[in-house]
This record gives structure tokens, sequence and C-alpha cells, in this order.
């Protein structure tokens, strides 16, 4: 019994922590743009002039599929 108790109060702290975290996220308004990359650097480059986020490349090499820049900015 006291298994069970421990187990649903552990489930329990996890929703509530997940429900904190995504109020933040909703409250901070992340906004996320893609296109085709060129190199990491100027993904970099151009996403924090273009939108003052964060950029970077795709890093699966998969042949025929193009990386792309992905930007996380706030909105």
């Amino acid at each position: 019994m006291a298994k069970l108790m421990i187990t649903i109060s552990f489930f329990l702290a996890l929703i509530l922590l997940g429900s904190a975290a995504e109020a933040k996220r909703d409250a901070d308004k992340i906004c996320e743009k893609i296109w085709p990359c060129k190199t990491d650097i100027q993904c970099r480059d151009d996403c924090q002039r273009l939108y003052d986020g964060d950029g970077w490349c795709d890093f699966h090499k998969v042949p025929y599929i193009p990386q792309n820049c992905t930007c996380t900015y706030e909105c």
C-alpha cells in the first residue's frame, strides 16, 4: 500500500511540475522559424541578426534531405 501511495505521489508531482513548465513556455511565447541551412555559423548569425534568437543547423546527414536552420526567438 505504501508503494502505491509513493507511486501516485510521484506521478502527481510530475504532472504538477510539467504544468508549471508549460505555463512558463506559454508566457514566454517562443516562436520558431525554419529555412534551408548553408552553414551552422551563417545560420546562427542570420538568426541573431534577423530575430535576435538562437539558431542551429540540423545535424543529420541523410542523403537527399537538406539540412534546415532552426531559429527560436521570443515573439
